[in-house]
């Protein structure tokens, strides 16, 4: 039998169409397993990347040894595509993925928008990593109302794995060896948050790389599709810490019991 080989990139290839016929293709290849670029940005790091250049106050990175943001970098690899574009621009995007082709007439800030999504949870920032999971069930152009019904039910999934890791851990024999899953390797110390409490409070430190990246943008030079597309997101994570405050969880559950059929 012959063996099932893992591929080599997990892609994600988006391909923006404008009105003078052109078009500009970024392809994004990242790792299989971690999510993460497989290679670095090929840009130098201009002085808006700088690590220190409005830092987030809970980044845990050193300037020693990332003296660039990593999500700043990222964004300044494909920023050059958008300089002279305005976000209110329209433009057909066609993402293409291992699994499927999305193709939608929209405008430049919600391709953008939709693009930065992925360049900035697969940058290596550890603020943007617990976004990382969703990359691989990425769905571009998401409306507000799936974007939060995602991250929820893949946080819930999360909690449900740690659960599970923490019961078998307590109930395995002390003499065994214990592998320990990734999820549980975030803080083994943490019961499953089955109250999403962790969720709101990482939404708010998204929040924050989402405010520094669109300050950081205000000092490059280009019009406000990069800008507004970072606020777009920042928009989004406003809304879900709102939401999970308003028991987003109660009113997806009363939408879902509308449509399953109950015994």
């Amino acid at each position: 039998m012959t063996e099932k080989k893992e591929p080599s990139a997990f892609h994600v290839d988006y391909t923006f169409r404008w009105l003078d016929g052109s078009q500009s293709r970024i392809e994004m290849a990242l790792d299989p397993v971690t999510l993460r670029f497989l290679e670095p940005p090929k840009t130098r790091g201009s002085a808006w990347t700088r690590l220190k250049s409005n830092q987030c106050t809970h980044c845990p990175l050193r300037e020693i040894d990332h003296p660039l943001c990593p999500v700043a970098w990222r964004i300044e690899e494909v920023l050059p595509l958008f300089t002279e574009r305005f976000s209110y621009e329209p433009v057909e995007v066609v993402v293409e993925t291992a699994a499927r082709t999305y193709s939608r007439k929209t405008t430049v800030e919600v391709g953008f928008s939709s693009l930065l999504g992925i360049a900035m949870a697969s940058s290596g920032c550890p603020t943007m990593a617990r976004l990382r999971p969703l990359v691989r069930y990425h769905l571009p152009f998401a409306t507000a109302d799936e974007s939060i019904y995602r991250v929820i039910a893949w946080y819930l999934m999360e909690q449900y794995l740690k659960a599970r890791q923490l019961e078998k851990n307590h109930t395995d024999d002390d003499t065994k060896p214990k592998r320990t899953s990734k999820a549980a390797r975030i803080d083994p110390s943490q019961q499953a948050d089955w109250a999403l409490k962790r969720l709101v409070e990482d939404y708010a430190d998204i929040r924050e790389v989402n405010q520094k990246m669109a300050a950081r943008l205000q000092t490059s030079e280009q019009k406000d599709a990069g800008k507004n597309a970072v606020v777009r997101l920042d928009n989004f994570a406003h809304l879900l810490t709102f939401s999970v405050g308003l028991d987003m969880v109660e009113d997806l559950l009363r939408k879902l019991e509308q449509t399953v059929e109950m015994e």
